[in-house]
C-alpha cells in the first residue's frame, strides 16, 4: 500500500475577501500562516520519499512551513485552476460585468472557460497527467502541496464521480486529506482533517467530563471526516 497526503494551503487575503485566486500569486496571510502551522503540529510524516508543490507562492510557503524540507519539488500541473480575467474579482463584481458568462459558467464548469482561463476539463487534464506520471515513480508516502481544484479532481477520481460533484468535496484552508493506493483500487481514507477548525470548534464548545462520550472529541488522523 502506498500513500498519498493531499495539502491544501493557508488562507490568503485574496479567499478573506471572497476573490477568485487562480493563478494569481498572493502569499499566505497571517491567518494562512497560522493555519499551517497548526497543522503542522499535529502532522508528522516520517521521510516522506517525494514532495511535489505547485509553483504558486500560497503553496509553496505552506510546504516550507509545514514539510521543513530542502527536497520540495515544484510542478505547474499542480496549479490552482484558472479563471482567466475573473482572477482578483469577487462573484458580485463579476456578476455586474460579466452576467451572462457567469450563467454558462454555472451551466456547464467542464466545457465553459471563465474569464478565458481553464475548465473542469483543462484542469482534469493536466492533473492525470501528473498523477499518470508520478504513479510509475518508486514511493511509499508521497506528499503534494497543492489547492482546493487539483485536490478535488484527485478525490473525484478516487472514488469514481463526475464533474456535476465537484464542488460538493468540502476542503477548508490548511486541511489534510490521504488517499491510499492500493493494487487494485485506491481508497480515500482520510478527507478534509482541519486542525485549525477543530480548536476553534473546541474553544467555543466546551462539554463538562462528566458528559462526554465516546464519540465527543476531536477527529483524529486516520479517519474519515470533514470539518
Amino acid at each position: 500500500m502506498r500513500k498519498i497526503i493531499l495539502i491544501r494551503h493557508g488562507s490568503t487575503e485574496f479567499l478573506k475577501q471572497g476573490r477568485y485566486q487562480g493563478w494569481s500569486d498572493p502569499p499566505l496571510s497571517r491567518q494562512g500562516r497560522a493555519e499551517v502551522r497548526r497543522l503542522g503540529k499535529r502532522f508528522r510524516v516520517e521521510n516522506p520519499d517525494l514532495i511535489y508543490v505547485s509553483p504558486l507562492k500560497r503553496a509553496c510557503e505552506t510546504a516550507q512551513i509545514l514539510c521543513s524540507s530542502e527536497h520540495i519539488l515544484p510542478d505547474a500541473r499542480l496549479k490552482e485552476m484558472s479563471f482567466g480575467a475573473w482572477e482578483g474579482r469577487t462573484y458580485e463584481e463579476i456578476i455586474q460585468t460579466d452576467k451572462s458568462a457567469l450563467q454558462w459558467w454555472n451551466r456547464d464548469m467542464r466545457r465553459f472557460r471563465p474569464g478565458g482561463g481553464e475548465n473542469l476539463s483543462d484542469l482534469g487534464k493536466r492533473v492525470r497527467n501528473f498523477f499518470g506520471e508520478i504513479l510509475e515513480q518508486e514511493w511509499n508516502t508521497l506528499v503534494l502541496v497543492t489547492h482546493g481544484g487539483v485536490i478535488r479532481t484527485l478525490i473525484a477520481d478516487c472514488l469514481g464521480l463526475s464533474e456535476e460533484f465537484f464542488w460538493k468535496i468540502d476542503l477548508a484552508t490548511a486541511s489534510m486529506s490521504v488517499i491510499e493506493v492500493h493494487p487494485k483500487q485506491s481508497v480515500l481514507s482520510l478527507l478534509n482533517w482541519t486542525p485549525h477548525k477543530i480548536e476553534r470548534r473546541n474553544t467555543r464548545t466546551r462539554i463538562p467530563a462528566k458528559k462526554k462520550n465516546a464519540f465527543s472529541g476531536a477527529p483524529v488522523p486516520g479517519a474519515l471526516v470533514s470539518s
